[in-house]
């Protein structure tokens, strides 16, 4: 079989008149990746922080300005006393 000047100069080409050089690199990626193996770390459960509490209170019935009064601001007070908590956001609805 006669190949052209053009596949001996593609990659594939030269590996293929060049079996020893084709060797030599797959013996260089296999040690690069025996020895970069330690290095990657591997994580079942990935930790993270939490940044977002949500509560919700259901009130059926109860229009925004009771669940406000009643609920939404005892519950603030509560909470802001706790050292962790930077920013407070509440929201009344209809009912919730």
């Amino acid at each position: 079989m006669q190949t052209s000047r053009k596949d001996s100069r593609s990659i594939i080409g030269s590996f293929v008149h060049n079996s020893t050089a084709a060797n030599l690199l797959m013996a260089f990626f296999l040690i690069c990746g025996a020895i970069s193996i330690n290095s990657i770390t591997q994580e079942v459960f990935p930790y993270y922080d939490l940044d977002i509490i949500t509560i919700s209170v259901p009130y059926p019935g109860a229009s925004p300005e009771e669940i406000e009064k009643g609920i939404v601001i005892a519950i603030e007070e509560r909470i802001s006393s706790l050292d962790f908590i930077e920013r407070i956001e509440s929201n009344s609805r209809e009912g919730n």
